[in-house]
């Protein structure tokens, strides 16, 4: 999993899952056709959309929750998404997004 901690006045640590799925490199066809498989076939990283408990951040007397948004370009980001693929033999990156969302109560 990865742990997430939130230093400064915040003072908070949040854990979620990334899960790698290591494919078979040389499988036809490759396991992830959206993969960028040239051959060798890409790998599939996914990330929870929720953290592994819920952990309640406070700041400026409102509650928020951490939502992960996902994966995205890092130099140009577009729509995050849950799975990231990634190259044989090469360097692969992303950044991963994530929000703080207000506990809304009484509504």
């Amino acid at each position: 999993g990865l742990t997430i901690t939130l230093s400064g006045s915040l003072n908070a640590v949040i854990e979620c899952t990334i899960i790698l799925d290591e494919t078979v490199n040389d499988e036809v066809p490759c396991k992830y056709p959206d993969a960028p498989n040239d051959p060798p076939c890409g790998d599939r990283v996914t990330v929870a959309s929720q953290p592994l408990q819920t952990t309640i951040i406070a700041i400026e007397g409102k509650q928020y929750t951490l939502e992960i948004v996902g994966f995205a370009d890092c130099d140009v980001p577009g729509t995050p998404t849950k799975i990231f693929y990634t190259r044989e033999k090469a360097a692969s990156k992303a950044c991963l997004y994530a929000r703080l969302v207000e506990l809304r109560t009484g509504l």
